[in-house]
């Protein structure tokens, strides 16, 4: 798999801001990959070079697992780092599409299914997206 600093070269995009960066990653075991990207930006400072970023956070229970609720620890711990760095949450969107059609419910939301992402394997995801207020070192 690349890595943003390996796609940023490869496209002699390394000295340029990223104005808006989209990432949706899927693994249908742990959820996602979101832990991997947030972390390679902080590492690489790739966090200074992004205006707008946004992703799909994906979980998937049950969340009583020890596994799961370390990635859950970790995801926030990398959310609050970003913060830190001058990221700010504007806006955020439970995704449900997927369970509102499979179960008939055009009303269903996040809050409806929390019993069962804490006891059975249901995936929840949350559209996050973010403003950097500290930018730097854009052409």
């Amino acid at each position: 798999m690349r890595t943003l600093q390996t796609l940023r070269q490869e496209l002699n995009h390394s000295k340029q801001c990223i104005d808006y960066l989209k990432v949706d990653t899927d693994d249908p075991d742990v959820g996602g990959y979101e832990d991997q990207v947030m972390q390679e930006m902080l590492s690489t400072d790739l966090h200074k070079h992004v205006r707008q970023f946004s992703m799909e956070i994906h979980l998937i229970g049950p969340l009583v697992e020890v596994v799961r609720v370390l990635r859950v620890f970790r995801i926030n711990r990398l959310l609050q780092r970003l913060y830190d760095k001058g990221y700010r949450l504007y806006d955020i969107t439970d995704n449900v599409r997927g369970q509102k059609v499979e179960r008939g419910n055009p009303e269903l939301s996040q809050s409806d299914l929390v019993d069962e992402i804490m006891s059975t394997r249901i995936a929840m995801f949350w559209e996050v997206s973010f403003v950097n207020l500290n930018v730097e070192g854009c052409e």
